[in-house]
Parts: C-alpha cells; sequence; structure tokens
C-alpha cells in the first residue's frame, strides 16, 4: 500500500475502525498523523452537501413545507446509508485481509475450519403467505473452505 494512502484518515484500516468514543474498540496505529484527505471522498462530501443545499435553498418551489420535510428525512436517510456503506466496505476489506493472513500463516500439517450460521427459510405447503411458514433462524450449516 502506497504510504499517502495509508496516511489518508478513510483509507488507514486501524484509524477508520476505531471508535473514538470507546477505548475497548480503539487501536493506534503506527502513523503520527492522518493529515491527507481522500479526494473522492471529499467529492462524494461536496456532492451530498450541495444536494442538501438544493433542497433547503428551493424549498419555495415546493407544494408544502411538509413535502420539504418529507424529502430532507428521505435525503437524511440516503445520507446515512451511504456512509454506512462506506463503513462497511472498510470492514468487509479488514475482515478479508485478516482471513488472508490466517491462510498465509497455516502450517503444512494444519487445516482451517469455517463455521458459518445461515438462516434457512422452510416453506411448508406451496405458495404459502410468509407469516404461516416456519422460518428457522440460524441453523447451523456447517462449511469448510
Amino acid at each position: 500500500m502506497k504510504k499517502a494512502s495509508v496516511l489518508t484518515s478513510d483509507h488507514c484500516r486501524r484509524f477508520a475502525l476505531s471508535d473514538t468514543g470507546d477505548k475497548d474498540f480503539q487501536k493506534q496505529c503506527s502513523h503520527s498523523s492522518h493529515h491527507i484527505s481522500c479526494e473522492r471522498f471529499n467529492e462524494l462530501r461536496l456532492v451530498v452537501d450541495e444536494i442538501e443545499a438544493c433542497i433547503k435553498n428551493h424549498s419555495s418551489n415546493l407544494y408544502s413545507e411538509e413535502q420539504r420535510d418529507d424529502l430532507l428525512y428521505d435525503f437524511n436517510t440516503s445520507k446515512t446509508k451511504i456512509f454506512a456503506w462506506k463503513c462497511h466496505i472498510m470492514r468487509g476489506v479488514n475482515q478479508e485481509q485478516a482471513k488472508q493472513d490466517a491462510i498465509r500463516n497455516l502450517s503444512d500439517n494444519s487445516a482451517r475450519i469455517i463455521i458459518d450460521w445461515a438462516m434457512k427459510f422452510n416453506q411448508i405447503r406451496y405458495r404459502e403467505k410468509q407469516k404461516e411458514s416456519r422460518v428457522v433462524w440460524k441453523t447451523r450449516a456447517q462449511l469448510a473452505y
């Protein structure tokens, strides 16, 4: 990984995945500071801010205050989900790296077994409604890769 990329707060996994509010979920990284910002992420923030400004400033074109509030609610919900997706991607990258490290550190006489918890959906009758069907939660599906 490039040094500039690691010094970017959005790209350093240890820094980005640490919770500033909870000491149990903080991990110190070896970088003194994260002073570089991600240009693409900054562009995303600018676009989101611009959309929000348009909704707030052009509310006179809307039919009512209620419509403006509905639009702002939908916007804020979408904004939260967009930034939550960014966090999800970061956690996925971190999990994949941990998996690759575990595989790389296996010895010649060891194996890696993954036990996955799957959700199983069983229907009793043909085309029954969801409320009438049985749902078995967290059925243990033992999968070995």
